[in-house]
């Protein structure tokens, strides 16, 4: 009689092991984005808080985005420039203030530094970088 019962269930035994992975995704999903939500947005105010922390910077945004392990930062820092070399001594500004944070050295954030009324773009290679620097770069080149 027992045999006869194990017979006819036990095909529960795989259904409810599938049934409980459903359940862990379901629930992992959202918690996992939610972690990495916060991450991003952390960095995104870290980066934020720095550049603004110059002198002579107007605004700065910041997106951080992590996709398969590999974070990425982007920004735009709007400076209150009237000539290219004021601009230039900004942007060194903020550079030095993000490589004083506690972010890791192979972190590279693409920024992009415009003058308030839009005619003055600069970047790093205006500073003697090749392209844009890691943190561990611009550490090295001021000798943070």
């Amino acid at each position: 009689m027992a045999q006869n019962i194990v017979r006819r269930v036990w095909w529960l035994v795989p259904a409810v092991a599938v049934a409980a992975l459903v359940v862990a995704a379901v629930v992992a999903v959202p918690v996992i984005s939610y972690a990495f939500d916060v991450k991003n947005k952390a960095c995104a105010e870290d980066f934020e808080s720095a550049a603004l922390s110059v002198s002579g910077v107007a605004t700065a945004d910041f997106t951080c985005t992590s996709s398969f392990g590999n974070p990425q930062q982007k920004g735009r820092v709007t400076l209150e420039a009237e000539t290219k070399e004021d601009a230039v001594a900004l942007m060194e500004s903020v550079l030095r203030a993000y490589a004083e944070t506690d972010v890791r050295d192979a972190t590279s954030p693409y920024v992009d530094y415009v003058s308030e009324d839009g005619t003055i773009f600069v970047g790093p290679s205006s500073a003697g970088f090749n392209g844009t620097p890691s943190l561990g770069e611009i550490r090295d080149h001021y000798g943070l």
